[in-house]
């Protein structure tokens, strides 16, 4: 809530009260389940009668201050339904392009005051909110989807003093035509510079495209190292007019998970083989496949997505 809001006579709930622990322990608990892109966790919190508004705030001097904050002229203004639509985006659709992947966010909640409201149970709540948020991403392919030519590196690095680690990713990814066939590589490294990865934030392999005869997140730990080849061949097109290619492909992989909190008895280099058909659709790419590791793994995979 903005001072502005708050009650003419405002009757001031005591630091350190369990009323307040309450709040504040509420607000840490926010911040973490956004950080952790819990979003649907976030969105079960949220009152119906929700008012989310951020007005546009001007430099003038200090004369003038009050009027600062320009309130008819806002960067958003949302209620609950439009929250949940965004929410409903982000997490079921493949339209959200500029987080997919995500920015990696920290939210340091301070300064927290709490007044009590007009109704009994109801407080007003005024916090400073720090939110620090890292990533790079340089995309050169042809396509959005299912690229032909081209090259992309994308990294992020987080930093977490309170929790003693760090976290640092790069994928770098290349794609080239050759005669009739697609031929892509990719290398793909995570890990933490300082410290180690706690088990909250931990790094994984396992999933199609991702080291493919093993399950989704099989492979889980503090570091990860992994490089790719595959190649493809166009098919044919889409029917009934519908744009896209469809395309039929093989790729071989290799991959290894250093500090393993599961799978603990493979050590070193893991290898894979899948074979899979695919093409973009008006739901994005939709590929069915098949995964095989040498240790004797195996999946079946219908994926919809960017792999």
């Amino acid at each position: 809530m903005n001072e502005n809001q708050s009650p003419s006579q405002p009757l001031e709930v005591p630091i350190g009260t369990p009323v307040y622990h309450q709040i504040v322990n509420f607000l840490y608990r926010e911040a973490r389940m956004l950080d952790e892109l819990r979003l649907r966790d976030w969105g079960a919190t949220l009152a119906e009668d929700l008012v989310y508004t951020a007005p546009i705030r001007q430099t003038r001097p200090i004369s003038q201050s009050a009027a600062s904050v320009v309130r008819t002229v806002k960067h958003f203004d949302d209620d609950y339904r439009s929250v949940m639509g965004r929410i409903l985006r982000l997490t079921s659709t493949r339209s959200a392009w500029a987080e997919d992947p995500p920015s990696r966010t920290r939210r340091l909640v301070t300064n927290v005051l709490v007044d009590e409201g007009d109704q009994p149970g109801e407080y007003w709540v005024t916090s400073y909110l720090l939110i620090t948020r890292s990533r790079f991403d340089f995309d050169q392919f042809d396509r959005l989807y299912m690229p032909t030519s081209g090259w992309m590196i994308r990294g992020s690095y987080f930093d977490a003093p309170s929790e003693n680690y760090s976290k640092a990713e790069l994928d770098m990814r290349l794609s080239r035509s050759i005669g009739g066939l697609i031929f892509h590589g990719r290398l793909y490294g995570a890990g933490s510079p300082r410290g180690e990865l706690p088990s909250f934030d931990p790094v994984a392999m396992g999933g199609f495209l991702n080291m493919s005869g093993f399950a989704r997140q099989q492979l889980v730990g503090d570091s990860v190292s992994y490089g790719s080849i595959r190649t493809e061949k166009v098919v044919g097109q889409l029917p009934l007019g519908l744009r896209g290619d469809m395309r039929v492909g093989m790729a071989v992989e290799s991959g290894k998970v250093g500090g393993r909190y599961t799978e603990t008895n493979l050590d070193g280099w893991q290898n894979s083989l899948a074979i899979y058909a695919g093409g973009e659709t008006p739901l994005g790419p939709v590929y069915v496949g098949y995964g095989y590791a040498p240790n004797g793994m195996s999946n079946i995979y219908v994926f919809v997505g960017t792999p």
